[in-house]
């Protein structure tokens, strides 16, 4: 299989909708993984906040804001997810957020766990509630049919619905390695099969992502086109694509 990628180095780039906190804010030196929903009549916006205000490396905070008007910019709001001893999760990364079949809203979230050494441990963990406002965390994102999986650094979930399932993409790699992209299915957003632990295995991959793949975005457009943005090698600094979800035959 050859993959009909297109690297995004032509598009027409607007300003940023969000600007880069000041100095006492949790996102001083950056924002990155944006996931938008609909809340009624408002459009709300999670994203994760890069600072330093901590003893480690960086901290990621989660952080939102609605785009509802042109003050946006000066109405972020950071997002508190309470742990399951209701502990307060102070590092959070990338995060995905579904509405459930009970009009409860599920979030997907990458979970900071601890720091070796000045390098992060982190996992996808489920968080829900009842107005995205206050969260709770509720479960792991652990396989059934993979255990140790848990091990794994992972980021970034991307959640779609089809044949009665849901499905989601998302990114992992061992400490001294690059990403790869896997994708896992459930019937109940609970409990997780790993159905393909690299969706790129069987494809002629461009220099620009030949080694890494990395922070999987699903999007279906309004001509029904299901593609999948993606960063390449080392984190997304050799390039940045998608692929038609059609060319890989994956469901």
């Amino acid at each position: 299989v050859i993959l009909d990628v297109v690297d995004l180095n032509i598009l027409s780039i607007s300003d940023p909708i969000i600007s880069k906190g000041t100095e006492d804010e949790y996102d001083e030196y950056g924002n990155s993984y944006p996931c938008i929903i609909n809340d009624g009549p408002k459009r709300l916006v999670f994203y994760t906040g890069w600072s330093f205000k901590s003893k480690n490396r960086f901290l990621n905070t989660l952080c939102s804001f609605e785009m509802a008007n042109e003050d946006y910019k000066n109405k972020k709001t950071n997002i508190v997810i309470f742990g399951k001893n209701n502990q307060i999760i102070h590092e959070i990364g990338s995060v995905d957020i579904i509405t459930g079949s009970s009009d409860e809203y599920f979030m997907y979230f990458t979970k900071f766990t601890k720091w070796n050494n000045g390098n992060p441990s982190y996992q996808i963990s489920l968080a829900k509630s009842a107005n995205l406002e206050t969260w709770k965390e509720t479960g792991n994102f652990n396989f059934v049919n993979y255990p140790g999986f848990e091990q794994m650094l992972t980021c970034r979930p991307s959640l779609l619905f089809r044949s009665n399932k849901w499905w989601m993409f998302f990114c992992y790699r061992n400490l001294d390695q690059d990403y790869k992209i896997g994708l896992a299915s459930s019937s109940n957003l609970h409990d997780w099969t790993l159905d393909n632990s690299n969706i790129f295995i069987n494809v002629d991959l461009p220099n620009w992502c030949s080694f890494g793949q990395c922070y999987p975005h699903y999007v279906k457009t309004n001509n029904n086109k299901e593609i999948l943005f993606f960063g390449g090698n080392s984190y997304g600094r050799d390039g940045f694509g998608y692929v038609h979800l059609n060319k890989l035959n994956l469901f």
